[in-house]
């Protein structure tokens, strides 16, 4: 059988969203597409590469930051980004297969929504943290079921559904094979980026704090030109902001914006950062969207890579997670701006070992500073760029929020007003999860599972030092928390409906 892609540009789709739906019975592939989606003969994609873009190579590249399908010999291959931060989804039924870069624009298409029997979305949405080994498929109402796929190639034949892993990189050999690659593989980017044959444009801007991550990834994005850098202040970024660094980097463009710009929004932006199953931790950093639009974004993300003692495996898996630590939250609201999001920590993930082994080299002891904050390899790349040692990598402070802890007084706090009032009616009208004797007994093992993360919050409030050992997230909160997953759903489902005339 001979396939072939068929194209429906729809501009009120996000720009960087797209559905590809696939007929078992002729080969043909609709694909529905925002106004950024790169549309060809023999391949689609939302994103960019180290290689070069008209040889369309992005399922065999050592990176690959986006989404993208392309014809194949026996059928179609759909290709997941070369790191475990975004995820690829695909339904099938006898007659078809859909695949797409949007959870709530796949539910809509195929007529789904949540199951409001299942209490714990969270952790099966973010059960991408455990690696494309460990990733676990999305119950949905009516019995179906949605798979979610990381690091992965996935290629539909006349008769099957083939996964493979993508291909894993080169080890590196030491610090300067690893800088050398890294720079490489950035001006292959850039290169791609450029390419002629692109129908759309990115520009380029990197997020900063005061931490190791960030401050090494605006280092890097340096080196290809990328001039403009954004840092959160008010409250704890006060303390974590990035302009002491982004200065010494010599970015010209250096913008810093109040942490809790974003509860202005009347638009239930919070939607966007929920509908994944994280609970909002990128939230903040939306009060950059107009500066990250149509951009390369540059962030310090999955920084564990380069941490000297991690609980990162070369399958992908993080070790001892916390469900915020996903990264997943900010899709829908990148796909919406057309930002394409690189974490380069994750850059060899595939090969991470090596990365540890250099880590804890004596060739990088210079860099090394001690305590469980040390993490050598991005403070020789930040220093090494002009970055005074004492500017940054001294405290981890962290950035964003979750609201997997809250009840309904500290979601509100949280929220913009238009967002509190949506999800209050939302919840009011019973939309959420199933009430009932099983819930309860659901949230008393959460209780049981958690009493110590709530006390170790409420003695460090009153100041007391005393610090319970606490298990990273087992068990999800099914009150409130679990209302907003379906609160988010239910708001982007809507909005793909309007954009495709489904209404």
């Amino acid at each position: 059988m001979r396939y072939s892609f068929s194209y429906q540009c729809i501009r009120e789709l996000p720009k960087l969203t797209w559905l590809a739906q696939v007929d078992r019975s002729t080969g043909k592939v609709t694909a529905y597409c925002g106004s950024k989606v790169e549309q060809h003969p023999d391949f689609l994609v939302a994103g960019v590469w180290d290689a070069p873009f008209v040889e369309a190579g992005f399922d065999v590249s050592d990176v690959f930051y986006g989404t993208g399908a392309k014809l194949k010999d026996n059928g179609v291959m759909f290709v997941t980004p070369s790191h475990s931060m975004e995820r690829l989804l695909l339904h099938e039924n006898k007659e078809r297969i859909t695949v797409s870069n949007s959870f709530p624009f796949l539910l809509e298409f195929i007529h789904a929504g949540l199951d409001r029997t299942v209490y714990d979305y969270e952790n099966i949405l973010c059960s991408m943290l455990n690696g494309p080994g460990g990733i676990k498929d999305i119950p949905v109402s009516g019995g179906e079921v949605i798979r979610q796929f990381v690091v992965s190639n996935i290629t539909v034949t006349d008769n099957e559904i083939i996964v493979t892993r993508r291909p894993s990189m080169e080890p590196f050999a030491d610090y300067n094979d690893y800088y050398a690659r890294i720079t490489g593989s950035l001006c292959a980017v850039k290169a791609n980026l450029s390419a002629a044959e692109r129908s759309s444009h990115f520009g380029m801007v990197a997020t900063i704090s005061s931490g190791y991550d960030s401050t090494a990834c605006a280092a890097l994005a340096r080196t290809i030109g990328c001039d403009c850098v954004v840092t959160l202040k008010g409250g704890q970024y006060d303390s974590d902001n990035g302009l002491t660094a982004a200065k010494a980097l010599g970015y010209r463009h250096i913008e810093s914006r109040d942490k809790l710009l974003y509860k202005r929004s009347t638009d239930s932006i919070e939607a966007m950062y929920l509908c994944n199953g994280e609970l909002g931790t990128e939230l903040q950093f939306s009060v950059f969207d107009d500066l990250t639009a149509d951009c390369l974004v540059f962030l310090g993300s999955r920084g564990s890579y380069w941490n000297k003692s991690y609980e990162v495996t070369e399958d992908f898996e993080m070790k001892g997670y916390y469900f915020f630590e996903t990264g997943v939250s900010y899709t829908e609201d990148a796909l919406k701006n057309g930002s394409i999001y690189i974490p380069l920590p994750a850059f060899g993930a595939s090969v991470c070992n090596s990365i540890k082994r250099i880590s804890n080299s004596d060739e990088m002891k210079p860099w090394s500073v001690g305590g469980d904050y040390d993490r050598p390899i991005p403070r020789r790349i930040a220093e090494t760029a002009g970055v005074p040692r004492e500017a940054f990598g001294m405290k981890k402070y962290g950035g964003g929020f979750s609201f997997c802890y809250d009840n309904m007084r500290r979601i509100r706090g949280k929220m913009s007003e238009s967002g509190y009032a949506s999800f209050l009616g939302f919840r009011k009208s019973g939309k959420g999860v199933k009430k009932g004797l099983k819930r309860l007994r659901y949230l008393r093992k959460y209780d049981r599972d958690t009493y110590p993360i709530y006390l170790n919050a409420a003695f460090g409030r009153l100041r007391i030092p005393i610090k319970l050992k606490q298990k990273p997230n087992v068990r999800v909160n099914p009150g409130a928390p679990a209302d907003l997953i379906f609160w988010g759903v239910d708001v982007m489902k809507k909005r793909y409906a309007e954009a495709m005339n489904l209404v």
